[in-house]
C-alpha cells in the first residue's frame, strides 16, 4: 500500500508513471531513497516525502534517469539547422526539456555556432527537475562516455585527466539552465520558443500529465515553431495540435492549423457518438433476445479481460520505451515481446520492435516489423520511410519503389493538413 501511495504522490507532483520504469527499477529507487533518508520501510519513506520538500527532492534525484550524450540522434540536429536557416526571427530561442546534465544544450549551441549563427542570433535554455543535473550542466564538465565514441569537438571541448572533458567557458556562459517541473511550466511567464527539444520525457508521464505538458508546449511554441521528440514519441497520436514537419525526420513536428485540430476533435466526438450508439444497439438486442444472466456475465468478463490485456500491453510498451531510451535494448526487446503477446494488433509495439531491430542492426527483422506496422496503419509514414531506407542500404530491388511510395504518402499527408 505504501509503495502505491509513493507512486501516486509522484504522479500527482511530477506526472511520473512508475510503470514506465518497471517494478525492479522502481524498487531499486525506493531502496536507495530509504537508505538516503534513513527510512526503515516504505511507509516511513512515504511519510517523509509527503511532509518534507527536501525529502521529496532526494527521491526525485534518484528517480531521474540521466541517460544522454552529445549529438544524440544527429538527424534531429540536422532538422534543427534546416529549420533555423529558414527562420528569420532573432534571436532564435531554443529550449531543451528535460536538459538532464546539459549535453543536449551544449550540442545545440555547438551545432548552431559551427553553422555560422552569431552569439546574438541564438538563445538556448535548458530546464530539468533535477537540481543536481542543473548544477552539473552549468559546470560544463563531462565524462568522455558522453561522446559515445565520437571524437571530442576540437573547438569547444578540452580533454582533461581521468577521461573527463570540459566545455569551453565561452560556451558555458551562453547556456542558461533552470530547475523547472514539467507539470508547472507557467508558459505565460516565458517568451515563446522557436525550437523545443522534448525528447524521452513524455513516455515517463501518466496520460493526463502527458496531455497537459503537450498543451503547454503548444502554448510555448511559436506558431511556426519546431518540436523535436524522442524515439518512441509519436506526438500527433498522443494529443491533438501537432503535425509532422514535412521537411524533417519522422520525429520532428510543428503546430497543426486550427482547422485540423477542430477536425480532430470533431472526429473524436463522432467516434464517441458512434460507440455510444453501438453500445445502445447491442444492449437493446441483448434485451430483445432475453439474454440470460450467465451470458451477460460472460460478456462482462470478456470485456474485463480485454481491458486487462490492453492495460498490460500499454504498461509493457511504456516500459519498453523507457528501457530503450535508457540504452537497455535487450530488456526493451523483452518488454516489446510481452506487449505484443498482450496485444498483437498494437501498431506502436510493432513500430518500436522495428526501431529496436534497427539498433541491433538486424535489418530483416526491422523491415518485417515496419511492414507489420504498415499493415495495421497503412499511412504510417515513419514505418514506410524506414523500410525505404533499409531497402536502399540492402540495395534491394524494391528500394526505388518504396522511396517513391514514401514521397507520395508524405505529399498526400501534407496536402490533407
Amino acid at each position: 500500500m505504501s509503495t502505491q501511495r509513493i507512486a501516486e504522490l509522484l504522479a500527482e507532483r511530477l506526472g511520473h508513471d512508475v510503470a514506465a520504469l518497471g517494478d525492479r527499477i522502481f524498487e531499486q529507487v525506493l531502496s536507495q531513497a530509504r537508505s538516503a533518508l534513513n527510512a526503515h520501510d516504505n511507509a516511513a519513506l512515504f511519510a517523509q516525502i509527503d511532509q518534507s520538500e527536501r525529502a521529496f527532492h532526494r527521491l526525485t534525484e534518484l528517480l531521474v534517469i540521466p541517460e544522454t550524450w552529445f549529438f544524440r540522434m544527429q538527424e534531429q540536429f540536422d532538422d534543427m539547422l534546416r529549420f533555423a536557416r529558414a527562420c528569420t526571427a532573432r534571436p532564435i530561442r531554443v529550449l531543451s526539456l528535460p536538459c538532464s546534465t546539459g549535453e543536449e544544450v551544449y550540442s545545440i549551441l555547438m551545432a548552431l555556432t559551427d553553422a555560422g549563427f552569431a552569439e546574438t542570433d541564438v538563445d538556448v535554455t535548458g530546464w530539468d527537475i533535477s537540481q543536481a543535473a542543473i548544477r552539473s550542466a552549468a559546470r560544463g564538465q563531462f565524462s568522455t562516455r558522453a561522446l559515445r565514441g565520437q571524437a571530442p569537438h576540437p573547438r569547444w571541448m578540452q580533454l582533461l585527466a581521468g577521461e573527463r572533458l570540459q566545455i569551453h567557458p565561452s560556451l558555458c556562459e551562453r547556456a542558461t539552465f533552470k530547475v523547472r517541473n514539467a507539470l508547472n511550466l507557467a508558459p505565460a511567464a516565458e517568451p515563446r520558443f522557436h525550437i523545443i527539444f522534448c525528447r524521452n520525457l513524455l513516455i515517463y508521464l501518466k496520460p493526463e500529465a502527458r496531455t497537459a505538458l503537450l498543451a503547454d508546449l503548444r502554448t510555448m511554441l511559436e506558431p511556426q515553431g519546431l518540436l523535436l521528440a524522442g524515439l518512441a514519441e509519436l506526438i500527433p497520436s498522443m494529443a491533438p495540435g501537432f503535425q509532422h514537419w514535412t521537411q524533417g525526420t519522422p520525429l520532428s513536428f510543428t503546430l497543426a492549423n486550427q482547422s485540423e485540430t477542430s477536425a480532430f476533435k470533431a472526429a473524436a466526438e463522432k467516434a464517441e457518438l458512434h460507440a455510444t450508439r453501438t453500445e445502445f444497439k447491442v444492449r437493446g438486442q441483448a434485451a430483445d433476445a432475453s439474454i440470460s444472466a450467465k451470458a451477460l456475465a460472460d460478456v462482462v468478463n470478456q470485456a474485463r479481460d480485454s481491458a486487462i490485456q490492453a492495460t498490460r500491453a500499454s504498461a509493457e510498451l511504456a516500459r519498453a520505451q523507457a528501457l530503450a531510451n535508457a540504452g537497455d535494448l535487450s530488456a526493451a526487446q523483452s518488454a516489446v515481446t510481452s506487449a505484443l503477446m498482450a496485444d498483437p494488433q498494437s501498431c506502436n509495439a510493432h513500430f518500436l520492435a522495428g526501431i529496436l531491430a534497427l539498433a541491433a542492426d538486424d535489418l530483416a527483422a526491422a523491415d518485417t516489423a515496419f511492414l507489420r506496422t504498415q499493415y495495421l496503419q497503412p499511412d504510417h509514414l515513419a514505418a514506410l520511410e524506414h523500410r525505404a531506407a533499409i531497402a536502399k542500404r540492402l540495395d534491394a530491388p524494391n528500394a526505388a519503389e518504396l522511396s517513391q511510395r514514401a514521397i507520395r504518402l508524405r505529399q498526400r499527408l501534407s496536402a490533407s493538413t
